[in-house]
């Protein structure tokens, strides 16, 4: 039990600019019509997840810190496009919907991946951007679900420019994560 106490749960991100939030807005509105149950990410709650790092000791906190400083002052800033609709795995059996993030977030997160030896994702991962997980699908829930893929599959909803980018701390509540920002590092490259 005390073990527990001493660890915090990670990850480094980059939060979402208000233009696009309020652009996907829409999409979590008709998600949330989806018969079955949906747990559609809130607004405050949008990012584009770089490295989850998972369960580590408080102490390992600053070695962490140091790493990520050491990544970003060799990365410069640059900017993103968010576009398309779709889910992991597939369409058909929808356990994400998300919407898609230019190639460029993608390259970084595999930098940052390579760079913590913290939970390392067997498969290469898509940086994308994650709007709601499936928990249950009533009959015709998948049906809805690939109309709006079909209906938004292609939608622009915005560009930002990256150059920050955030050690997160997620504590696992009955009634959803909760994010807290401990540290923002400049992209210095």
């Amino acid at each position: 039990m005390e073990e527990t106490k001493s660890k915090i749960r990670l990850f480094i991100a980059v939060p979402l600019s208000e233009d696009i939030k309020k652009n996907v807005q829409s999409i979590s509105t008709a998600l949330s019509a989806v018969a079955g149950l949906l747990s559609i990410v809130p607004p405050e709650n949008l990012h584009f997840t770089l490295k989850f790092i998972g369960w580590v000791n408080e102490n390992e906190q600053e070695k962490i810190r140091k790493r990520i400083l050491s990544l970003t002052k060799t990365i410069k800033p640059f900017e993103i496009k968010v576009s398309g609709l779709d889910a992991f795995p597939n369409s058909n059996r929808p356990a994400v919907i998300w919407a898609g993030v230019s190639q460029e977030l993608t390259e970084i997160a595999q930098l940052f991946n390579l760079s913590l030896p913290y939970h390392q994702e067997s498969r290469e991962s898509l940086a994308h951007l994650t709007l709601a997980r499936v928990k249950h699908l009533e009959e015709n829930g998948r049906e809805q679900i690939n109309e709006i893929i079909k209906k938004h599959g292609k939608d622009f909803f915005g560009q930002m420019t990256i150059n920050t980018v955030v050690l997160f701390q997620s504590e696992l509540r009955k009634t959803g994560p909760i994010y807290t920002q401990l540290e923002e590092f400049k992209l210095n490259g």
